[in-house]
């Protein structure tokens, strides 16, 4: 793969990702180490990916989760909870950042 290859590669990563850009104007063949700066953004790239794909999928698990809580919740409500013995301690509690 030659480097502008690489290059255009890591600018397409970087905008996926949502990263800024700065264009570059001068030509990348007049510097000698653009190869292993390329090796090195593409190694970069790779790291917060993985990283993005990871927090992507912890915040889809808490989704998850509190979308199923909130079910319960509406149906606790529904039930009349609000009614129930205690409700007016849980709700003190919450609001004093206890629960």
């Amino acid at each position: 793969m030659s480097s502008f290859t690489g290059h255009e590669k890591n600018i397409e990563r970087i905008k996926k990702l949502g990263l800024p850009i700065t264009e570059v104007n001068e030509d990348p063949y007049e510097t000698w180490n653009y190869d292993i700066l390329v090796e090195w953004v593409d190694e970069l790239l790779d790291v917060i990916e993985s990283q993005s794909k990871d927090r992507v999928d912890a915040l889809t698990k808490e989704v998850r989760h509190l979308t199923k809580r909130d079910d319960f919740l509406s149906c606790l409500e529904c039930m009349g909870v609000d009614n129930w013995q205690g409700y007016g301690e849980a709700q003190e509690m919450y609001e004093e950042g206890d629960g």
